[in-house]
């Protein structure tokens, strides 16, 4: 599979009319039955804040302009969150953990509305028809990511599965290369109240975390000694400075899986984007700046009241957007090493 050429909205669907009317995204009158965005307006989201601090993030607005079709979910459906911003972050982590590397193959989790893949299959970390297989356990995500599949011509594979029940055990053999195959994925991790868990793909707190953790697991087991984990998370800070991300991926290492890993935070990213656009927040955030997300006395301002006291409780006082890369190791008995880079500190 070729890098994508990047074509017209009107060209790609003289191209796959018909294969969009199938998937149900076209209608008889040749009309689109979903609303379009393109990938320069979701990097343009929050590119002056983050340019501020990473310059070089500015590489991945340099591909091809893409189209995506977006969800519109009817009551009852789960809906499709469409990962604008963190696409964009996966691209850019690839490329900044892994430099000059080329994988030969790549396995998305969370593939949501297909973003991330399509905009990976157009960068420079893969090898030249490098396969992409993608999961996700929403049906409707699978139907919406394959028609953006096709759209921009990306060629990926989508599966639906239960990535805690069942890992990557749906893929094809030749779905992976030992060695050179990229795991990536946007799991959910906003921290929501328990009774607010009004879109499961955003739900947040413990779960969102295992959710994340099923991820890194189902790698770890799918993949082989040099194969690449990346992804964006939110993770929480203890008040002794201790980042609850990382302590999962210590616990799992102590559990005898073997890898090095890298966590960083990523300055100038918004954690949230304020209730009705109110207030916006850099990272990291204290925990009782949650509040914000509604006016007091309100019962969302009581929810996210209770939550962040209750976390507090627990010993956590922050929340960071943070990404991350793991790399598989042999089998041997010397100890996985690991880094956290923060604000350019380098902590063992």
């Amino acid at each position: 599979m070729n890098k994508l050429q990047p074509k017209s909205l009107k060209e790609e669907l003289a191209t796959h009319t018909d294969k969009l009317k199938e998937l149900g995204f076209v209608n008889e009158s040749g009309e689109l039955t979903r609303p379009v965005v393109t990938h320069s307006e979701s990097f343009a989201d929050e590119l002056d804040d983050r340019l501020k601090h990473e310059p070089e993030y500015a590489q991945v607005g340099e591909l091809p302009e893409m189209h995506f079709l977006q969800d519109r979910a009817q009551p009852g459906e789960e809906p499709v969150y469409p990962h604008h911003g963190e696409s964009n972050d996966i691209i850019y982590a690839v490329d900044h953990f892994f430099p000059g590397r080329k994988f030969a193959a790549a396995i998305e989790c969370f593939a949501g509305a297909g973003h991330g893949g399509i905009k990976l299959r157009n960068s420079k970390s893969l090898k030249l028809g490098a396969p992409i297989n993608a999961v996700d356990v929403n049906p409707r995500a699978i139907a919406l990511a394959r028609a953006n599949s096709t759209i921009n011509d990306a060629g990926i594979q989508y599966y639906q599965t239960d990535i805690l029940r069942d890992g990557f055990r749906s893929l094809p053999d030749e779905a992976k290369k030992p060695g050179e195959t990229l795991y990536f994925g946007n799991g959910p991790f906003a921290l929501t109240p328990p009774n607010r868990k009004l879109e499961v793909c955003r739900h947040g707190g413990k779960d969102g975390l295992e959710m994340n953790m099923g991820f890194i697991k189902a790698s770890l087991e799918h993949g082989s000694p040099g194969d690449a984990i990346v992804g964006v998370a939110y993770s929480r800070i203890g008040t002794a400075g201790n980042y609850e991300f990382e302590d999962r991926l210590k616990q799992l290492q102590a559990e005898g899986k073997r890898f090095t890993y890298k966590i960083e935070l990523v300055e100038g990213a918004k954690l949230w984007r304020g209730y009705n656009g109110k207030k916006e927040q850099d990272n990291p955030m204290d925990l009782s700046m949650m509040t914000a997300k509604g006016e007091p006395g309100s019962n969302i301002y009581r929810e996210y009241e209770s939550m962040a006291q209750a976390y507090k409780e627990e010993g956590w006082d922050k929340l960071a957007y943070v990404r991350y890369s793991i790399e598989i190791s042999e089998p041997v008995t010397e100890q996985a090493t690991a880094t956290r880079t923060e604000v350019g500190e380098v902590v063992g």
